[in-house]
């Protein structure tokens, strides 16, 4: 059921040259696949699409090579790269296979401090169990050791809001945004 309404859904859009593909197949769940192989070998949307991610990622990479390294939000930045990272896979560009220059292309959007306390963590990792390499300069390590940076963060954020919220500390302009809104939020649940 759910590939024939793929199959109407696709049918559906109004590009006509993706319109008179579609349409060339009866609506059957046998014929989803291709249909699906049809347009990727038609339109080669899945290297248009690899091409555009990658791109994204090096986007990223530029605006914080050009802006202030050390203002860049982590919780941010792990966001958008996890979402590029995981769209790349889902079209079936795995880390492993992309791993030798996917790595340091997300390793040049850290900040300094941050980039640093990976080199020293890796450079432990690696002498204190001997592994190679590749385990130690995975992308899927550097991802995990983002993840909980950012938890990190925003773990001390919490912690700096409950004393904040004790001291009725008042609420302030210039005051960091994930703490502002945090404060505020815990504020709002307070009230009667």
């Amino acid at each position: 059921m759910k590939t024939k309404c793929s199959i109407l859904w696709l049918q559906s859009n109004r590009n006509r040259k993706l319109e008179r593909l579609v349409l060339s197949f009866p609506a059957t769940a046998a014929n989803y696949p291709k249909v699906v192989a049809q347009l990727k070998e038609r339109f080669r949307w899945e290297d248009l699409l690899v091409q555009i991610y990658v791109r994204d990622l090096l986007t990223i990479i530029i605006k914080n090579a050009v802006s202030s390294r050390a203002k860049t939000d982590l919780s941010r930045l792990y966001d958008e790269l996890e979402g590029k990272l995981r769209t790349l896979e889902s079209l079936g560009h795995t880390q492993e296979k992309f791993r030798n220059f996917l790595a340091p292309l997300v390793e040049s959007c850290l900040p300094e401090e941050v980039l640093m306390m990976w080199e020293r963590i890796r450079n432990h990792h690696e002498l204190g169990n001997n592994t190679d390499e590749k385990n130690a300069r995975s992308l899927e390590s550097l991802m995990t050791f983002l993840r909980q940076e950012v938890q990190g963060e925003e773990m001390v954020a919490l912690s700096r809001i409950v004393v904040l919220q004790r001291i009725k500390l008042p609420i302030k302009r210039n005051m960091p945004l994930p703490l502002k809104t945090k404060l505020m939020e815990i504020r709002r649940l307070q009230q009667p």
